[in-house]
């Protein structure tokens, strides 16, 4: 049960119903129409203001950005290396936070993908602009590749990394397994 939300309305003369008077012999208590129709006692005060997210939003947006360019050098960088063994990244090479951040979304995508019969794993990246091929070593526990970081050491087996962004480059039989690619 709740409150009698009409004990709250003073009536215009106190003095016109005697306190003793019981309620059923009493005359109807006025209620306003704001209280019979939505159930509040008075009119509702200004609404809160809208908080403005849009320096939030620019922010993110250009952070975004940088990160889609940063993502965008460090692919270039490797689709302009060719078909590359890890192995070839000898110690004088130390991959940006934005190289290793791409190679480790290549990796992603690539290690999803089943091998074909040459052991071969071929997809698109994430963003559909890069065709990749990834070869497996025919031994993964020999001589895997040390890929130095600015974060530190990156072990991997040796494989081998061909970005393209297009059916350039690519053996015509795995062009096939990739959706939408046009030799």
């Amino acid at each position: 049960m709740y409150a009698s939300r009409h004990l709250c309305e003073l009536p215009d003369d106190p003095t016109a119903v005697p306190a003793a008077t019981s309620w059923w012999d009493a005359a109807p208590a006025a209620i306003s129409l704001s209280l019979r129709e939505r159930g509040q006692a008075h009119t509702p005060s200004r609404a809160a203001r809208v908080v403005n997210y849009s320096g939030s939003k620019q922010l993110l947006v250009q952070a975004h950005e940088q990160a889609r360019l940063v993502q965008s050098q460090a692919m270039q960088a490797f689709r302009d290396k060719g078909p590359i063994r890890l192995s070839d990244l000898t110690d004088s090479v130390i991959l940006s936070d934005g190289e290793l951040d791409a190679l480790l979304s290549v990796f992603d995508r690539l290690l999803c993908v089943g091998e074909d019969d040459d052991g071969a794993r071929v997809c698109r990246s994430s963003d559909g602009r890069y065709v990749l091929r990834l070869v497996s070593p025919p031994n993964l526990h020999i001589r895997p590749a040390r890929v130095r970081t600015k974060r530190g050491l990156l072990t991997v087996p040796d494989f081998e990394l061909t970005i393209a962004t297009s059916a350039q480059g690519m053996p015509t039989d795995d062009l096939d397994l990739v959706e939408g690619v046009v030799a």
